[in-house]
């Protein structure tokens, strides 16, 4: 076509028909051109576009959008109702105030015509944290939507499982809106379903209907964050805390000398009843992988949370090299949590079961159950560096500790790590990324909750210790095995098959959580409790304010501040009795010279 200069404007067209049909807006009759029907219809003006997006005016979710996520539809009717897509006493699908969550199930991109889609099977969310309820929407003889188990649409002829596609209907103020389009396993659309005016059931429709003559029934599709894993707040990470048996007030600790632990070289995880208190059931919360539906902690008894230091780069630990060198080839380190950290050994029961099944692989197990333990190690980043039995952490001096290696210096309450051993790894028996739900992360463990009571709401803060480990359950398609107390030894809960898997696949899957025993945190009576806003060392104070820490009688003293990924944010000498420090919002470690470091939530 031209522009309004004569100019030809390149990609844009006139649109013209020569079918009758076409010329609905001229006289009847022959052209100028003397051919009937002939006619230019140039009321307007087409271009044709690349559409950028193949999957634009339906919706398509994937990864943890369908995984990890419930829906809600909310009507929009216009009449600002809160109505909801639910299912009635008689599980079939209508519209009514209460709401229903569904699972946007087995999500399937289909193309046609160069359009792509995504299709679903709207599921509808379990009764509770552990069983799979597998109940899915079908389409039956009646052309009714109902809700059945998955068992019964696959052995009843009357019934078929409902595939849906989402296609925007409209949008307003940023939200979009989209109609339900029942389609077949391929994902040809069939009919759209729209809400009965008396009954409010949802049905079926043609497609296509003369224009004005009904009203398309739109959602807006909401997600609802999930539940299913606790999400500890941020003054309870990086702060001690109890790890309680429920409902009998026991305690998980770290045991080296109880019967089932003494003379086995290791210091196992242990449940000791609250009358017969261990000297220190605490442990220390670390954070693993911060995540908006399944964060990983880690737990660790005698925590040290290393700031950043310099050492010489060659590694070299004689003066004046090793520490905070003046050998003038040294470079900086970042910080990090050492400590003995709790791990499941399904890794050397597995090890040790190749080598001699009757004596090896029993250290590591009880009543034929896989055991844990607490083991020296360094959280530096992503990683957990676990230490090799003949290594240790650090003492005063370069030297064998009970014919171990020592890898690390003791200064200022500190062990500061040669890091010649990052380097080659020399020292480690493992080296784990704790961020990744594989079964190589025997270190990282989520917080499954126990479940919900009548009225929906989490029972209150009580949750199962969930692990990584092959042969026992999966979750989301990860391995997944789950904390027992047994005779006052934690252990992983025994293989048993029941109600699925939540998993949606056939599979048989053997799934241990229903034999684990429930936890919960008790932050107020750890042993080295820590206030946020006030942290009291010895006739030192830490206070946390807005922007900035206050540290008190700390005069002539060195202060480091580290961020939680151990870099120092501030690292400066007090010249007073009062000092306010300016860092960044968060939480920070705070290490006055001489003094154990500290933890501040910083607003």
């Amino acid at each position: 076509m031209k522009d309004a200069e004569g100019n030809v404007v390149a990609g844009k067209y006139y649109f013209i028909d020569h079918t009758k049909d076409a010329n609905v807006n001229y006289l009847e009759g022959l052209s100028q051109h003397g051919a009937a029907y002939n006619f230019l219809n140039c009321g307007d003006t087409i271009y044709f576009d690349d559409v950028k997006d193949a999957t634009r005016g339906y919706l398509d979710l994937s990864g943890k959008q369908v995984t990890d996520t419930t829906y809600v539809f909310n009507l929009i009717d216009g009449l600002n109702n809160e109505m909801f897509l639910t299912a009635d006493v008689n599980d079939t699908l209508t519209i009514a105030k209460e709401q229903l969550e569904f699972q946007l199930d087995n999500a399937t991109s289909v193309t046609a015509n160069g359009w792509t889609k995504t299709i679903y099977r709207l599921k509808i969310k379990d009764a509770n944290q552990i069983d799979n309820d597998y109940k899915y929407i079908a389409l039956d003889q009646n052309h009714k939507f109902v809700a059945k188990y998955e068992e019964d649409i696959t052995s009843d002829p009357s019934l078929t499982m409902a595939w849906f596609a989402f296609k925007e209907d409209a949008h307003a103020n940023g939200a979009h809106y989209y109609a339900m389009i029942l389609t077949n396993a391929k994902g040809e659309a069939l009919q759209v379903l729209r809400r009965q005016p008396i009954s409010n059931e949802m049905k079926v429709d043609d497609l296509c209907t003369s224009m004005g003559t009904t009203t398309t029934t739109i959602f807006d599709i909401k997600p609802v964050k999930s539940h299913i894993y606790v999400q500890l707040a941020d003054e309870q990470v990086y702060v001690p805390a109890n790890i309680q048996k429920e409902p009998y007030q026991a305690f998980l600790y770290e045991d080296g000398g109880s019967v089932y632990s003494a003379g086995k070289g290791m210091n196992f995880v242990g449940v000791q009843p609250k009358n017969v208190t261990p000297e220190a059931p605490s442990v220390y919360i670390d954070l693993a992988k911060k995540d908006d539906y399944r964060p990983l902690y880690m737990f660790v008894v005698d925590p040290d949370s290393v700031p950043a230091y310099t050492f010489c780069k060659d590694g070299n630990i004689e003066a004046p090299h090793g520490l905070n060198p003046s050998c003038g080839h040294e470079e900086s380190y970042d910080g990090y949590l050492a400590g003995r950290f709790m791990i499941n050994l399904q890794d050397s029961v597995d090890l040790y079961e190749n080598i001699n099944k009757l004596q090896n692989a029993s250290i590591f197990k009880h009543n034929n159950k896989t055991r844990l333990a607490f083991v020296e190690a360094i959280h530096k980043g992503d990683k957990l560096y676990i230490l090799k039995s003949d290594y240790t952490l650090g003492l005063k001096a370069w030297e064998k500790k009970d014919s171990k290696t020592v890898i690390a210096i003791e200064q200022d309450g500190h062990k500061y790590i040669n890091p010649k051993y990052f380097k080659d790894n020399e020292a480690f028996l493992a080296v784990i990324d704790v961020t990744k739900a594989d079964d190589a992360n025997k270190a990282a463990f989520a917080l499954r909750r126990v479940g919900f009571e009548g009225d929906g709401s989490a029972v209150e803060n009580q949750f199962y210790i969930e692990t990584a480990a092959t042969g026992y359950g999966t979750f989301k398609g990860e391995t997944a095995a789950w904390l027992k107390e047994e005779d006052g030894v934690a252990v992983l809960a025994q293989k048993a098959n029941k109600n699925g898997n939540h998993e949606g696949s056939d599979d048989a899957i053997n799934e241990g959580i229903n034999q684990a025993t429930p936890f919960t945190f008790d932050f107020e009576n750890a042993t080295t409790p820590t206030e946020n806003e006030t942290i009291g060392t010895s006739a030192i104070s830490v206070v946390a304010t807005d922007g900035a820490v206050i540290v008190k009688g700390a005069q002539g003293k060195k202060v480091v501040i580290n961020n939680v990924l151990g870099q120092a944010v501030a690292n400066t000498v007090i010249t007073s009795s009062e000092a306010t420090i300016s860092v960044p919002a968060g939480v920070v470690f705070v290490a006055v010279e001489g003094e154990a470091a500290v933890k501040a939530i910083v607003k």
